[in-house]
């Protein structure tokens, strides 16, 4: 299977029920949003809007490492708008597996000596629109008996579950006791008056009461 990504990394995560926890992270790209009212004087008003993303040169730029963070708009636009898709690279299921691996203390997700486990953070972006990329990394990690015993989603939460997210979620509660991995939900809600984002495109709370459920 093919995974876009935009970029992986260590880092501690900064937010959510699992703050200040090491984690491995991947940016997946593709987004149904774009939040370009996010650090404007009036996110409400789009005749207002400064969006750098649009307009910057990239004749220069071979890298997406070597953008600048924008001050205004999604400060990840490079992880959806079409501008960049020529930056981000694709990988198999197994070469992204083995770029996570490599991030990772010892190249475990637990540590063989103390135990610790690390996470795996999963963001965007808007990770849900890739959940069959997931279920088969989190498959092929699981084969390998090297995978992550709490993995974060961090959302938009427009994204229905698919069935192939429900059979995974299916096969991880069904794991042994010593094999047990909990799932973590960062939900986080497009609004207008901070995004831009209409509330018939963005809030979907029959889609935060799925996750939940």
């Amino acid at each position: 299977m093919k995974q876009k990504v935009s970029e992986t990394f260590l880092s501690v995560q900064g937010e959510g029920l699992r703050t200040g926890v090491l984690s491995v992270w991947i940016r997946y790209f593709l987004c149904n949003l774009t939040c370009d009212g996010f650090m404007q004087k009036d996110p409400t008003n789009p005749s207002t809007y400064v969006l750098p993303y649009k307009t910057i040169d990239l004749t220069q730029i071979k890298r997406l490492e070597d953008l600048p963070v924008f001050e205004c708009g999604c400060d990840s636009s490079y992880s959806w708008s079409a501008k960049y898709k020529h930056l981000v690279p694709t990988y198999t299921t197994e070469e992204l597996a083995d770029r996570l691996y490599a991030l990772l203390p010892n190249g475990k997700f637990k540590h063989p000596l103390t135990k610790n486990t690390y996470d795996l953070a999963i963001t965007g972006g808007e990770p849900m629109l890739n959940q069959a990329n997931i279920e088969a990394l989190f498959m092929h990690m699981h084969a390998q008996d090297n995978f992550p015993y709490d993995i974060q989603i961090e959302t938009n939460a427009t994204q229905a579950l698919k069935p192939e997210f429900l059979r995974l979620y299916k096969f991880i509660s069904e794991l042994p006791e010593g094999e047990k991995v909990k799932l973590w939900w960062s939900v986080s809600p497009k609004l207008w008056n901070v995004a831009g984002e209409k509330p018939e495109k963005a809030w979907k709370p029959e889609v935060i009461k799925s996750y939940w459920d």
